[in-house]
């Protein structure tokens, strides 16, 4: 049966969505991820994280400059939340830009 929460329809199984709340330390959490249909997957097109894509929490108490990496042995068909900035990269080693935002002079930048 679908949930209901913040604006967003929830699904028991579906495709993941990643929200603010997934971000942890050590990368994203999907144990207690959410899911949502095909048709509101599609619909959110530009949110669809790649592999190696850089996550960046923008919004919410505690949670801002929040980082993780979508890595190769995580991909699946996914989509995030509007408060995480999706940066899609070229040229630039993913882990790299993500270790630069975690660091103490990543965090001061994003604050």
């Amino acid at each position: 049966m679908p949930r209901r929460g913040r604006g967003e329809k929830y699904q028991d199984v579906g495709i993941t969505f990643i929200e603010v709340i997934r971000i942890v330390p050590t990368g994203i959490d999907f144990e207690t991820a959410k899911y949502i249909s095909r048709k509101q997957y599609n619909r959110l097109a530009k949110s669809q994280p790649r592999s190696r894509d850089v996550l960046l929490v923008r919004s919410g108490k505690g949670s801002i400059g929040k980082v993780a990496i979508v890595s190769d042995d995580m991909f699946e068909e996914m989509n995030i939340s509007g408060h995480i900035n999706l940066i899609q990269l070229e040229g630039v080693n993913s882990y790299y830009v993500a270790t630069v935002l975690k660091s103490r002079f990543g965090q001061v930048q994003i604050e």
